[in-house]
């Protein structure tokens, strides 16, 4: 499906340890009971110890423990959202690391770093405070790892990227605000350069881009660059449309020797910041205009508050990615919505549906009330532009293979086949919450 996708090359991880005393080797042994087949290797002088594992599926990993390793980069701890306070602490609270390498068996880049979650997993047992995803600096507790392996779908693309976001150190909270609500200069991604492609910075986001319907544009922004559409040089492309947000982009070095220096200052120009990445600039002006200022200047549409309305650009191929992993997780879904039966969250699944033109798709959001061996029982929300046969209102059992998202609508945020972190939250404050949401919306 994805030219980028589809190649051997072996995932890297670490796994992280309270302590200062490398776990011995022994101690690795229950392996065997998850049907791996774990064997002692030479090691050197290099390390305490190296392991090589064997799995009928997840393929071989190496496992060693490396005496005088480089610093493990904590502040990828703090850069990372996807790890609650207690897990943050956790993970901080490791002393040692143990290093694992597993090979390309799938030849598929979101298969073979699931294989890698799942062997970093069954490494960490219950000592284990953090699995750590080197090609693109992700961060997984136990916690995720779990709700991760719960299923067999591939992993997200957003699971092979990461993104930093990195505020103004000068700026002092005012009345009513945090530092959480520091504003962010310069948005960057690590992974996708690892994969061959590059990977992207966009300065001065909009708080409306690193959430809620900006996890979505990055995402969109990410399957350009890996399916090609999106070049490091692109002069223009519209990724939420119909015409709302058009931007260029800029390389990185073009970027550093031609745009302002109030611009250039926001971002840093080192080794791990200055090649394979561009910056999400404004579109270039035609004609003359562009002679007499070709200077990039960042995406101001980005600056901006993302139109909630807006038209995310997908394409075909992203969207059956999407598709395949909405389904690959209906059994979470229907986990989820058995869990949090109680509080009556609203349900939606997205589904595709040609168009009487016969112009493509469209994906349409539907009320999912629930999901049998039927199929999705759901109600139509969307009002169709061009399929005359469904009008908003119409509920019936539809086919599971129509279905290209979903999602759980809570008080602290959205659960999405990508992203479980709010099921967690869920759990933590639910009895509280019931009861705030009992007194809001008492029962007559």
């Amino acid at each position: 499906m994805f030219g980028l996708f589809q190649r051997e090359k072996p995932s890297t991880g670490v796994v992280r340890f309270r302590g200062n005393i490398h776990p011995r080797a022994e101690e690795f042994a229950h392996l065997h009971k998850m049907g791996v087949e774990v064997r002692r290797k030479e090691s050197g002088p290099e390390a305490h110890w190296h392991l090589r594992l064997q799995h009928p599926v997840w393929g071989r990993a190496d496992v060693i423990a490396p005496r005088n390793a480089p610093p493990f980069p904590t502040e990828q701890i703090d850069f990372s959202n996807h790890l609650g306070k207690q897990e943050r602490a956790d993970a901080h609270a490791g002393g040692v690391e143990l290093m694992v390498g597993v090979e390309s068996k799938a030849k598929h880049v979101l298969r073979d770093r699931k294989h890698l979650l799942r062997y970093m997993r069954a490494i960490m047992g219950e000592e284990g405070v953090l699995a750590f995803d080197t090609a693109c600096g992700g961060c997984w507790s136990k916690r995720r790892l779990d709700e991760e392996l719960s299923h067999d779908a591939d992993l997200d693309i957003s699971s092979i990227f990461t993104y930093h976001a990195v505020c103004d150190d000068g700026w002092k909270p005012g009345k009513d605000e945090t530092p959480d609500d520091a504003p962010v200069e310069w948005l960057h991604t690590h992974g996708l350069g690892e994969l061959g492609a590059f990977d992207f910075d966009i300065l001065r986001p909009h708080p409306s881009v690193t959430s809620g319907i900006g996890q979505d544009a990055m995402r969109a922004v990410a399957f350009g660059i890996v399916e090609g559409e999106v070049k490091p040089d692109t002069p223009k492309w519209v990724f939420v449309g119909p015409n709302e947000v058009v931007v260029r982009l800029v390389p990185v070095e073009e970027f550093q020797a031609k745009a302002a220096e109030k611009h250039r200052v926001l971002r840093s120009h080192d080794e791990h910041h200055s090649t394979r990445r561009a910056v999400i600039c404004e579109p270039s002006p035609s004609g003359l205009a562009f002679w007499r200022s070709g200077a990039p200047e960042p995406s101001r549409a980005l600056q901006r508050e993302l139109p909630e309305q807006g038209i995310m650009h997908f394409s075909e191929k992203a969207t059956e990615a999407m598709a395949v992993r909405a389904r690959g997780t209906l059994g979470v879904l229907q986990g989820f919505m058995h869990e949090f039966r109680e509080f009556e969250l609203p349900t939606i699944a997205k589904m595709g549906y040609k168009t009487d033109r016969g112009q493509g798709s469209e994906h349409l959001w539907f009320t999912l009330h629930g999901v049998t061996d039927a199929g999705l029982d759901a109600t139509l929300d969307s009002q169709p532009f061009d399929i005359k046969s469904l009008k908003p209102g119409q509920r019936e059992v539809r086919p599971v293979d129509r279905l290209t998202d979903w999602a759980i609508m809570t008080p602290v945020g959205m659960i999405t086949p990508r992203d479980f972190t709010y099921a967690h939250a869920m759990r933590a404050m639910g009895p509280m919450l019931l009861e705030i949401l009992k007194k809001e919306n008492p029962k007559s």
